[in-house]
């Protein structure tokens, strides 16, 4: 039998808002050390899926995540719990698109911005 994937993007909700908002007000070592909080706690997350979730990490950027996971191993009361404790970390909400394929996973996502951020979209 065959395995299905999901594929699976995670974005950090108004990032870039947060850092231009600090140059903005020239504060550049804030922006810093916002830039520094995201990319350290990104990396994290993406560990943490990759152990918990046992998925595969196609993707690492400064503030989102691409993974490809068997569909059977999708658990959104985990990935509800994951952007809980993001926040808690962070201050920064987090917005998930999930899809049969990478194209999907990137709409869903943007569902998931558009319809208010801070949400999974897995239709």
């Amino acid at each position: 039998m065959k395995t299905e994937y999901k594929y699976i993007r995670i974005d950090c909700d108004n990032v870039g808002d947060k850092i231009e908002l600090c140059l903005y007000e020239l504060n550049t070592e804030k922006a810093q050390g916002i830039n520094n909080l995201i990319r350290q706690s990104i990396s994290e997350l993406s560990d943490s899926l990759r152990t918990l979730l046992k998925s595969e990490i196609l993707l690492i950027a400064p503030a989102d995540i691409l993974l490809k996971i068997d569909a059977n191993k999708i658990d959104l009361e985990l990935l509800n719990h994951i952007k809980g404790d993001f926040f808690t970390k962070t201050g920064i909400t987090l917005s998930i698109g999930i899809g049969k394929d990478i194209v999907g996973a990137m709409r869903n996502l943007d569902i998931a911005k558009k319809s208010g951020k801070n949400r999974i979209y897995d239709k």
